[in-house]
């Protein structure tokens, strides 16, 4: 599910990162996703850069990615979670920092805490580039024939 989720998001975006971003990106940067699920968009990231970007996923929940043999030497693999302040060894030390969907988990309504530690692992002039899915015109159109109630409850 998660994988078809990253080639849908980026059918409907046509990049993975940003052109804007990529374009302002030497061939040692250091790029992040947060929150990495399957770690399929660094994956497919690395393909489109330099091997001598160094590229480096994070998730509190490492049990969805796959064996790292598979991957490209330069992607690795992290357990942390954004809900916590980052490692002071990972403070400013990303060109890029990726997240997709994180507003799914956001406690409270308030995404403060996730804001604030993801930004500390931006360096000085950095990107953090946030997807997420604008839900305010979304709506539920059912037969009538249907009860969705449960989903429409879920949905609200």
């Amino acid at each position: 599910r998660l994988n078809l989720q990253f080639f849908l998001w980026k059918d409907l975006l046509r990049f993975n990162l940003h052109p804007d971003i990529t374009k302002s990106l030497g061939p040692h940067a250091r790029i992040t996703d947060v929150a990495t699920g399957t770690g399929v968009w660094m994956v497919d990231l690395a393909r489109e850069l330099p091997s001598t970007t160094i590229l480096h996923d994070f998730d509190i929940d490492l049990g969805q990615y796959p064996p790292a043999e598979g991957f490209p030497c330069n992607v690795h693999i992290s357990n942390w979670g954004m809900f916590t302040p980052p490692p002071s060894e990972l403070v400013g030390k990303f060109d890029v920092v990726h997240l997709r969907l994180a507003t799914l988990v956001i406690k409270n309504n308030n995404p403060t805490t996730i804001i604030s530690n993801v930004a500390q692992l931006l360096r000085l002039g950095g990107y953090r580039q946030w997807d997420e899915i604008d839900t305010e015109g979304l709506y539920i159109d059912t037969p009538a024939s249907v009860d969705f109630e449960a989903v429409s409850k879920l949905f609200r």
